[in-house]
């Protein structure tokens, strides 16, 4: 495959869009500056073992990532937006790379072109690499996990790769806890499943038996939905001696060496939590890392969460998997090799889906790490599609529908985008209108990328209602990659970043306060702490605010709107009087900063 040039070809492509302009916005609420002053601290304070965040203990994310940031900022003087985000965006383009590699050795080189071309004009991809989060490292170490598994299953089959798979493990979970490990080790533990059941009398009822005790499972959530989930499997694997690849003294080798690697920061760093605070190590350990699973501190979501939120991460591709995947479970429709091959990637992908859905806390970033065997499942359907395999070609009417319809979608998009901002100008809410008031001032680019972005619609939907599957492909990626460059060079950097980003209402706030005291009541906003380059003490008890407020002197403090007219209606500050001096919409919340003394009265 690196012989190829389009595997170059594209990740160039992939580099220009994860890298060019990579601090060119600010940095977002809640997680993008949250993760940034956390790196900061931890090298102004020098303490690299125990994370910090506003001066307090932060338990919610092990350290690989920032340690990560924080050595970058050695190398260019600081942490700002481009550096916060760089092991993002390098991790973006290693996963192209790694899926192209790992779709070219399971099928050939057109397929991964087709899988990288895929993946680089996914938005989600080229979004998320442009953007502080552990998921795309994550996703990375995951690919190589599985190109482990891949390697240790069909090629050399050498027990001695569990070696590499729990090393890269424990990186895994020093990125973003137990998930870098017990994600891929549940893929392969389906894999395994579906391996004898492929082999089983009428495999296609197995996996619809499967798919409906997974189904239960997700029902319940947490350690018994797991339990229900997996309960059949094992009886299979037990039944059928599907366990044996780990029947090996290697797998207990590499759970050595992955406890030796976590335990040389995890260790040393809970004995320093519980002597800086009693039941601190218990809640990083315990409540952090596996409580979350059964019960969600946040992002909590129904069961059904994902499947309505996955299919749109990869759309239209994804759409394909039923003509890519049904096959794997007919006897004589694919080769020995092919049918493997689709198998795993099927189990990458019902492995993640199924393990998050399983878990109470939900959000559609968690199930990025399966986009990769997604798309290379996909692209080896339009491949065969393209080679005129009879398997392929059975089902066109569906994707014919598939495609016409994405295309006739995004010709929509083309056709309606201005006319809707135009609409948003005149909106009664202040922030929708001055969104559209934002648009406005860059109607050429938008009419530009408007008129292109129909063009190649129109082109896509007659090329895929004739049939014309490579113009299909190629005006359907095109689109998808002028979106990408439309949102991420355009939209969010000119037009949201005004309204998302709090570094203008920081740099005001802290104008007017001057040298004076600050405190913030309620939950801090992490971008005002880091782009006011400052601690914020934090107050939460509104006695303790009236308190603060009641001094002679010039106090100030910043709040939300919410939480302010919950103290007003109250009258929970006594009747304390303050003054709002600042007002501004930063995302979706309006915050304030107020004063024991009006504007005139400081002035003076």
């Amino acid at each position: 495959m690196t012989r190829d040039f389009r595997f170059w070809l594209i990740i160039a492509g992939t580099a220009a869009l994860t890298l060019i302009a990579l601090g060119n916005r600010d940095l977002w609420d809640p997680d993008e500056p949250r993760y940034a002053v956390v790196a900061r601290e931890m090298v102004e304070d020098g303490d690299w073992l125990m994370m910090h965040l506003n001066g307090e203990p932060y338990p919610d994310k092990p350290p690989l990532y920032f340690w990560a940031v924080g050595l970058l900022s050695k190398a260019t003087g600081g942490i700002d937006e481009f550096t916060a985000r760089l092991p993002s965006a390098v991790s973006g383009i290693v996963v192209v790379a790694l899926s192209m590699l790992l779709a070219g050795r399971m099928f050939g080189r057109r397929t991964g072109a087709l899988t990288g071309a895929i993946l680089a004009s996914s938005y989600i991809i080229i979004g998320q690499s442009r953007y502080v989060h552990m998921d795309m490292p994550l996703t990375m170490v995951m690919m190589l996990m599985f190109l482990v598994l891949y390697r240790g299953a069909f090629i050399r089959k050498d027990p001695r790769l569990w070696l590499p798979f729990f090393a890269l493990g424990a990186v895994g979970i020093l990125i973003k806890g137990p998930v870098g490990l017990l994600v891929p080790v549940f893929a392969g533990f389906a894999f395994l499943t579906f391996l004898k059941v492929v082999n089983l009398p009428q495999p296609g009822l197995w996996a619809v038996m499967l798919a409906v005790n997974a189904f239960l499972g997700t029902l319940v959530a947490g350690i018994v939905g797991m339990l229900i989930c997996i309960a059949p499997a094992v009886v299979i694997l037990l039944a059928t001696k599907g366990l044996k690849p780990i029947a090996t003294r290697w797998f207990l080798i590499g759970l050595v060496i992955f406890v030796v690697i976590v335990s040389a920061w995890l260790v040393p760093m809970l004995i320093k939590a519980e002597t800086q605070q009693q039941g601190l190590a218990k809640e990083i350990l315990v409540t952090q890392n596996f409580g979350r699973f059964g019960k969600a501190f946040s992002h909590e979501a129904p069961f059904y969460y994902y499947y309505f939120t996955f299919p749109m991460l990869l759309i239209p591709w994804i759409f394909v998997l039923p003509w890519a995947c049904a096959p794997i479970f007919k006897k004589e429709s694919l080769s020995h090799a092919e049918r493997r091959s689709r198998l795993f990637l099927f189990a990458w992908v019902v492995g993640i889906f199924v393990f998050f859905s399983l878990s109470s806390s939900k959000r559609e970033l968690y199930v990025i790490p399966a986009l990769p065997a997604v798309a290379m499942l996909a692209a080896r359907y339009f491949d065969r599609l393209l080679a005129g395999a009879k398997t392929a070609l059975t089902a066109t009417g569906g994707i014919k529908a598939i495609l016409a319809v994405f295309c006739g979608v995004m010709a929509t998009v083309g056709l309606g985008l201005l006319p809707a901002l135009y609409f948003l100008g005149k909106s009664k809410r202040e922030s929708v209108r001055h969104a559209g008031e934002l648009a406005a001032q860059h109607a050429l680019p938008l009419a530009v990328a408007c008129a292109i972005l129909l063009t190649v619609a129109i082109i896509g939907l007659v090329a895929a209602l004739k049939g014309r599957w490579k113009w299909c492909l190629a005006a359907t990626t095109a689109g998808l990659l002028l979106c990408v460059c439309a949102a991420e060079f355009l939209i969010m950097p000119s037009i949201v970043n005004p309204l998302k980003s709090a570094r203008t209402f920081t740099a005001e706030s802290l104008g007017e306060v001057g040298n004076h005291e600050l405190v913030w009541y309620g939950n801090v906003r992490e971008g005002v702490l880091f782009y006011g380059r400052r601690k914020v003490r934090e107050i939460r008890n509104p006695e303790e605010l009236a308190e603060f407020m009641e001094n002679g002197q010039e106090r100030f403090f910043l709040t939300t709107d919410h939480r302010m007219e919950i103290l007003r209606k109250n009258d929970l500050l006594h009747g304390v009087k303050v003054y709002t001096r600042l007002s501004r919409h930063v995302g979706s919340k309006n915050l304030l900063l107020l004063s024991n003394k009006p504007l005139a009265a400081a002035d003076n």
